[in-house]
């Protein structure tokens, strides 16, 4: 324990009783690793961090545009998933109309009642074959 304490007192980052001699070692110290630390700058060092730079932007780059191709996908898959959901309740509405449309005679009530509940569901007249058969199909 008071071997880490003499150490953290060095390196100023605890001062348990300052006086006017510790305060200016630690000055002093403090001086010191900051010059070597300007100083030892080097070449191999220099190098390497433009080296991690230069593998690690392209990297950087390419992971955020694929996160976002990825999002923008999802984002697709959702509004095609509403949209195929919408057709599909539209599909079920319409399924028993356009049965009793394919198998009832020409000019007969029941071919009259599936038109118009086809009109109903859709809001105006359609071609009924067309219809009918992108429904039963």
């Amino acid at each position: 324990m008071e071997k880490s304490i003499a150490l953290l007192k060095r390196w100023s980052l605890v001062r348990i009783q300052p006086d006017p001699l510790t305060e200016i070692s630690v000055i002093w110290y403090n001086t010191f690793v900051i010059n070597n630390f300007v100083m030892n700058i080097n070449l191999d060092t220099t190098i390497r961090t433009a080296a991690i730079a230069v593998v690690g932007l392209p990297l950087t780059i390419g992971l955020g545009g694929f996160l976002g191709s990825l999002s923008e996908a999802t984002n697709k898959t959702v509004a095609e998933t509403a949209q195929t959901s919408q057709l599909n309740q539209v599909r079920g509405d319409l399924t028993r109309s356009c049965v009793e449309w394919a198998f009832s005679n020409k000019d007969t009530k029941l071919e009259r009642e599936a038109k118009n509940t086809i009109d109903d569901i859709l809001g105006s007249t359609a071609n009924y074959r067309e219809l009918c058969n992108w429904v039963l199909k």
